[in-house]
């Protein structure tokens, strides 16, 4: 192991200090999802999209894929985010990440995604609880340091609870998970 320990407390303190070292820059993304967010909360893809393809950016060859701006400024997670997968998500295959600091995503379901994501959260927060809206009622789970929450984020509307940061603390959520874009 080259970053963490494979003790899931002491990991959720470290990935905290890794992503608390990650310039969460503010995202172009516009639209009904972003109204309403603070200037604070800040959301950006990490890994490949077929959107907005950018000369600056790598393309992924035999493609319409390019890496986003966040995997091009931070190469160095592809590591961590493969080593804290392998360890706790038995090598979960995955695609991209969502990486959110202080971001109260509203309801929504996810539009490009295929089969399950895997949620994480971490920092000393109260609230912040992800809510899944299933068949047969509403499910709120806590992910701060807790093993995360694995669901089908394209079939179910889901959001985050209203949280308050404690002690000059983030939050910080990961969604690691995979897009039909990347499979064609």
């Amino acid at each position: 192991m080259v970053f963490f320990t494979g003790n899931w407390e002491k990991d959720s303190i470290i990935m905290y200090g890794i992503l608390d070292k990650v310039d969460f820059y503010k995202c172009g993304r516009t639209g009904p999802i972003m109204e309403g967010i603070p200037k604070t909360g800040r959301s950006m893809m990490w890994g490949c999209s077929w959107r907005m393809p950018c000369k600056r950016y790598t393309k992924l060859p035999g493609t319409n894929l390019h890496y986003t701006k966040c995997r091009e400024m931070n190469p160095e997670l592809e590591e961590v985010f493969k080593e804290y997968i392998h360890l706790y998500f038995n090598d979960f295959p995955y695609t991209q990440v969502q990486m959110n600091k202080n971001f109260p995503c509203p309801p929504h379901k996810d539009g490009t995604n295929v089969g399950k994501s895997i949620l994480v959260g971490f920092g000393d927060y109260t609230g912040g609880e992800i809510n899944i809206e299933m068949e047969d009622g509403l499910i709120t789970k806590d992910i701060r340091k807790k093993f995360g929450m694995v669901f089908n984020g394209s079939a179910y509307t889901h959001y985050v609870s209203p949280f308050t940061l404690n002690n000059g603390s983030n939050r910080y959520s990961l969604v690691f998970f995979n897009s039909y874009y990347n499979k064609k």
